[in-house]
């Protein structure tokens, strides 16, 4: 069986368990009454149909091979971020769920200020988007923008950096020029989609350069790639602001861990409430898939 058909099978099973699709797609051969039910069914849910299924089973399979592959990247950053400390740390408790921009949403809806707070769903696309195009991990960048401007979209700073990832002009422009991001001059780096493009290119670019040292490339972001440079030559190496960066890093994968534990508590205790109805004779009122 191809990977296709077994994605298939396993899809329509999940789909039939969930009570989203009749059994029918499972048992092709049908009695004439059967028949007849399934003939009106399709004319009233056209959804229903065997080629709706196949449909919605193909784009729940598209959506979870997607989410999949966002997490391995999520995942992949994180290791590279913490290096040995990864599997003794908090973070390591994110692999648990794959699919984390929900949560993204909640907490870029939480930090914006009132006016901005009408752009949170289109920062939180951008921010998974980025992530996913130059292999980070959203709440990494979800850390920069905290550290940078606490997701004050206007502030501008003592050198004259912009908006969320406080950016300059000057580097706004060499970005646009290098990554081909439109850029319409400084006005445009209030606006919060712009600048997070910017700013993660800009990320990503110094990620390669210092050859993914998460602590380098951070410094570099912050006070120059030249002064890092003279740093180490000194054999100095910048903590402070990379230590700032870390310490909400590691406060949204916290978040996130509590998030996890708060679903596996509600699931258990929706499994229990079911045991103990089956067990009386009731109904089941309590879906599981429900809390997801």
């Amino acid at each position: 069986m191809s990977t296709l058909k077994k994605t298939m099978v396993v899809v329509t099973v999940n789909l039939v368990s969930l009570g989203l699709v009749s059994t029918s797609l499972a048992s092709p051969v049908l009695s004439d009454s059967e028949e007849r039910i399934r003939a009106a069914s399709e004319a009233t849910h056209p959804a229903y149909t065997q080629d709706g299924i196949l449909q919605k089973s193909l784009e729940l399979a598209e959506k979870t091979s997607n989410e999949a592959f966002k997490a391995s990247i999520r995942w992949n950053h994180a290791k590279e971020i913490m290096g040995k400390k990864y599997h003794r740390s908090v973070v390591k408790s994110g692999e648990k769920l794959a699919d984390i921009d929900a949560l993204v949403l909640d907490w870029v809806k939480h930090g914006l200020r009132k006016p901005y707070k009408r752009y949170a769903k289109a920062l939180t696309h951008t921010i998974t988007d980025v992530s996913t195009q130059y292999g980070m991990d959203p709440l990494f960048l979800l850390a920069v923008i905290e550290n940078e401007s606490s997701f004050d979209t206007t502030v501008v700073g003592s050198h004259g950096e912009i908006g969320l990832m406080q950016i300059t002009p000057d580097t706004a422009q060499w970005v646009s020029d290098r990554f081909n991001i439109p850029y319409k001059g400084k006005q445009s780096l209030k606006n919060p989609m712009v600048n997070v493009k910017l700013g993660a290119a800009y990320l990503a670019y110094l990620r390669e350069k210092f050859e993914n040292q998460s602590h380098l490339y951070l410094a570099a972001y912050n006070m120059g790639s030249g002064n890092v440079y003279r740093a180490l030559a000194k054999r100095i190496t910048p903590k402070i602001y990379p230590d700032r960066v870390m310490t909400r890093y590691l406060k949204y994968y916290t978040k996130l861990k509590a998030e996890i534990q708060r679903v596996a508590k509600e699931m258990t205790e929706a499994a229990e409430r079911n045991q103990k109805a089956s067990l009386m004779g009731g109904r089941h009122d309590y879906n599981v898939s429900s809390l997801f």
